[in-house]
């Protein structure tokens, strides 16, 4: 009988094996998001070569938890045809990484254009020297925060209002932060309110705000760590079960008990990383 440790290596391996050959055969970007120049922010669109990857990947871990609980390749293969559904929860885990760097680098942004203002410039000119100064901070030129500050000076060099342009990318962002940024902006600017003020402020009070969230999420890593663990541990004693005790683990796969109480703990299971996923899921 193959050993919990061999089957968890085959896995691993064939899991790289694929993600090396996706990355030879379509490069190291495969896996970025397809995008529009103006970026909806509530919508995440993989691509196809990534969502192949994933499905792909998907499949393999879900056919190994399905033999491993059932030992029967019928249960296993029709375990791994609900990867079709993967490709959307990742998306969704995708979306909120983009949004929560979006909310960290317009921090960034906001820090750079309040140090301008400080100095004396004007909000068109932070505004414009912000796209330039953010490059410095991020190599990477598609970086979400540069894709829409070269938007907004484009459009400051076009002669379009500041407030527009903020208010277009505050309307497409899903950004609590952003929006009341842009709000705050919009009002102090058509009632000849302190700019300057109104910038820092607004630097300070997001900048605070994610220094917060930082501090939560280092408590939750080790908490986080413990899920992960206290989640894998059904998994590695039915395997060690299986290998050391194989007659006492037969009922188990071969009566229709067995098959009930195996089903059981598999939903069991799924259940408890649910719930421990909305109790560390908090928001600031």
């Amino acid at each position: 009988m193959i050993t919990i440790v061999f089957c968890a290596a085959i896995l691993s391996i064939l899991i790289i094996f694929i993600r090396i050959l996706f990355e030879k055969h379509f490069g190291k970007n495969y896996l970025k998001q397809k995008e529009n120049f103006k970026k909806d922010y509530s919508v995440y669109i993989m691509g196809k070569k990534a969502k192949a990857l994933y499905l792909t990947e998907a499949a393999v871990f879900l056919f190994g938890i399905g033999y491993l609980f059932y030992h029967n390749t019928k249960i296993a293969a029709i375990f791994s045809i609900i990867a079709v559904f993967y490709p959307k929860i990742k998306c969704r885990s995708l979306l909120d990484v983009r949004n929560h760097q979006l909310n960290m680098q317009f921090r960034d942004a906001l820090y750079t254009i309040s140090a301008s203002v400080s100095a004396g410039k004007s909000v068109e000119n932070a505004f414009k020297e912000a796209a330039q100064e953010l490059c410095m901070i991020y190599p990477d030129p598609e970086t979400d925060i540069i894709r829409e500050f070269m938007i907004i000076k484009t459009q400051i060099e076009m002669n379009v209002p500041i407030e527009e342009s903020l208010e277009d990318f505050a309307q497409r962002s899903l950004s609590e932060d952003i929006r009341n940024f842009a709000e705050a902006f919009i009002t102090g600017k058509r009632n000849g309110g302190d700019m300057v003020e109104i910038i820092i402020n607004a630097a300070g009070i997001i900048g605070e705000k994610l220094r917060i969230k930082e501090e939560i999420m280092i408590v939750l890593a080790q908490r986080k760590l413990e899920y992960k663990v206290l989640s894998v541990m059904p998994i590695f004693l039915i395997g060690i079960f299986t290998y050391c005790a194989g007659g006492y683990m037969k009922p188990v796969f071969e009566t229709e008990a067995g098959l009930i109480a195996m089903t059981t703990a598999l939903v069991l299971l799924i259940a408890a990383w649910q719930i421990a996923r909305k109790i560390m899921d908090i928001e600031v």
